[in-house]
């Protein structure tokens, strides 16, 4: 079933975003060689209080394979399950943890994966993970990009069970390697979600699509971003292409006026995206 806007309550974020604040603390030897990638993106770099991100409810972290030492007094599984994370006994999934928290009398379960690049690994490129200490992390498409592309912010909230209020400072994938992501997610599944975030960012980012395109400027020639923008030209060719569909769809607008309205604005915002990597790309 297609995720839709309104499974994404306040309390949901909050417990996620609790968990996001306490995996600071858990890694942190390591959290100098984290970033964070996915839905939380848009939230933390692009958000805008007037329309606010729908937000996430797992998390995505690209761990650093080149620098997290193999030799650390405690590694990142046992930190993880000492921590109450329980492992995917599916051994095609064991990259994914699942924390289950109590707010306000409620049960939640955040689930957070783990990822890194593809490339530089030791596990060669046929193979969908990679050993990172006593961890199974899972290659994903652009993550290659995100260690030397990343913003830095400081979040704030309460730890997990009780634990009081907390602040971590965290680095989080820039524009270029998340439209890349974002885009190499659409051609791989099919989750509305992955189409709204892509949108939600391009418009609101800071400087809006003008400071997205000088931020990816220096790695238009990078073939993931080829790629990411030849996939952007199919996905939101037209109003009616699947791109704005599933922005739609996701905020559950099929059936409103209003969804017209936000169909044409997801199309127009990425044909400006466009329009501007064409005018900054050599012919």
């Amino acid at each position: 079933m297609q995720p839709k806007a309104s499974d994404y309550s306040p309390d949901k974020l909050k417990a996620c975003e609790s968990v996001l604040l306490e995996l600071h603390r858990i890694l942190g030897a390591f959290w100098d060689h984290i970033v964070i990638v996915g839905g939380w993106v848009p939230t933390l770099i692009a958000n805008n209080p007037k329309v606010p991100h729908e937000g996430t409810t797992d998390i995505d972290l690209a761990l650093n394979h080149l620098l997290i030492p193999e030799d650390s007094y405690e590694k990142i599984h046992a930190l993880l399950t000492k921590h109450n994370y329980r492992q995917n006994s599916d051994k095609a999934k064991q990259f994914q943890y699942f924390r289950d928290i109590d707010l306000g009398g409620q049960q939640y379960t955040v689930v957070v994966d783990l990822l890194t690049g593809q490339y530089d690994v030791e596990s060669g490129k046929s193979r969908r993970h990679e050993p990172i200490q006593d961890a199974n992390v899972l290659k994903a498409r652009g993550v290659d990009l995100v260690f030397e592309r990343y913003e830095t912010v400081t979040i704030s909230g309460d730890l997990p069970d009780k634990g009081g209020k907390d602040q971590a400072q965290c680095k989080v994938a820039g524009a270029a390697p998340i439209i890349v992501m974002k885009c190499a997610a659409m051609a791989g599944r099919y989750k509305d979600k992955d189409s709204y975030d892509l949108y939600y960012f391009v418009k609101h980012y800071k400087g809006g699509v003008e400071a997205v395109l000088n931020a990816i400027a220096p790695d238009l020639n990078h073939g993931l971003v080829k790629e990411a923008i030849k996939r952007i030209r199919q996905y939101y060719a037209s109003t009616d292409s699947s791109g704005p569909a599933q922005v739609v769809r996701f905020m559950e607008l099929e059936n409103d006026p209003a969804g017209i309205i936000l169909a044409t604005d997801a199309f127009e915002t990425m044909q400006a995206l466009l329009s501007g990597v064409d005018s900054k790309t050599p012919k």
